[in-house]
């Protein structure tokens, strides 16, 4: 076993000191970046480093945009090998399906699955290297993501990577804070400043891959749990109330849930009629009504969990026949039998792999 760190020796000069010192920190280290700022290579440098120690090192990737251990548009934990170059060979011991490649679309849930990844990788146990989204740092409802994230993980050292002091105000709060170890450091020149096409490609390519040898399953939705929608949370509304719902909003009414005091309903392609809202809100009393186009379900990622709520696939629907109650999934499993719920994410995608669509928080 090798006892020195500076065995290792990273392909930007500048991180051999940050390397050295981060690989030696006991817990949790939280890396925070912008896109293309190094955060993957650092962390494996930092990973790599500390296999020299004879540490077990659990990588967290909280960047959905990015997914290198687990599928896009999900976040992924995993333990590095010696014998593994990259972060996409890591097998992953925990997957979360995040359900877009942005978390600013739910701020509380990816809060919540990063700390879930985290107490993982705590439970094995093992040094633990977190490399944060990258696509929510600018301005206050980032600020504050990012300063939830660390007061909920708590980490041992926080390494902000920065090309100007894009980060300051994130970090800045816990730069006095004794069990908080914070670093500054410069984006490598050698690293581009901008990849953004570069990066739609790669999400198309991912996409691709991950619906390549896909099948299509009938989903009973009787037999099925769902989650981040309103949907499959109480009894479908009965025909008479469908058919008022749809002659008031003026635009066809395929399904309709009745749940605590609000009501949802999937409606059609034609916009409702003028005031067709507010007559339904007079006369059902709901404090709350959500109308959901039936063509926001078309493409839709979902995450196919089991009994358990443990990551299965990632699908997207295909179709929904809501009289017969099936929901039609493309997906990788060569099985649904394991399926028992289902997680609605925000974003549509296209048999090209394209983004076509992204719905906001309560949308479906």
């Amino acid at each position: 076993m090798a006892s020195d760190v500076n065995m290792f020796s990273s392909e930007f000069p500048e991180w051999e000191t940050i390397v050295q010192e981060l690989s030696k920190v006991e817990g949790v280290i939280l890396i925070l970046g912008t896109s293309n700022s190094g955060k993957f290579l650092l962390a494996r440098d930092i990973a790599k480093a500390a296999l020299n120690y004879g540490e077990t090192i659990s990588i967290v990737d909280a960047d959905p945009a990015t997914a290198e251990i687990g599928p896009i548009c999900c976040m992924a934990t995993g333990r590095i090998q010696a014998d593994q170059s990259s972060l996409t060979q890591i097998k992953p011991d925990e997957v979360c399906f995040a359900g877009n490649v942005s978390v600013s679309y739910n701020p509380a849930l990816y809060v919540s699955q990063v700390n879930q990844l985290v107490n993982v990788s705590r439970s094995i146990p093992s040094k633990t290297v977190v490399i944060a989204s990258s696509d929510f740092l600018r301005g206050a409802n980032a600020v504050n993501l990012n300063q939830s994230l660390i007061e909920t993980i708590r980490p041992d050292a926080i390494l902000a990577l920065q090309r100007n002091s894009e980060i300051d105000r994130i970090t800045s709060l816990y730069h006095n804070v004794p069990e908080m170890k914070t670093i500054n450091a410069l984006v490598p020149f050698g690293l581009r400043t901008s990849i953004n096409t570069q990066n739609r490609e790669r999400q198309i390519l991912q996409f691709n891959r991950l619906f390549d040898t896909s099948e299509l399953f009938e989903l009973p939705m009787e037999k099925l749990r769902f989650a981040g929608t309103w949907m499959g949370q109480a009894e479908m509304v009965p025909p008479h109330i469908l058919k008022f719902i749809s002659t008031t909003l003026g635009t066809s009414a395929y399904y309709a849930e009745i749940d605590n005091g609000h009501l949802g309903v999937v409606i059609g392609s034609a916009k409702p009629k003028e005031n067709g809202l507010t007559s339904l809100q007079e006369q059902l009393r709901y404090k709350e009504i959500t109308l959901t186009p039936a063509k926001q379900l078309k493409h839709l990622l979902v995450g196919l969990l089991d009994q358990h709520g443990r990551f299965l696939s990632v699908g997207k629907i295909d179709s929904i026949d809501f009289r017969a109650r099936i929901l039609r999934v493309r997906t990788a499993l060569r099985t649904s039998s394991a399926v028992r719920i289902l997680r609605f994410g925000t974003v549509q995608v296209d048999v090209k792999g394209k983004i076509v669509g992204a719905l906001h928080l309560g949308d479906v």
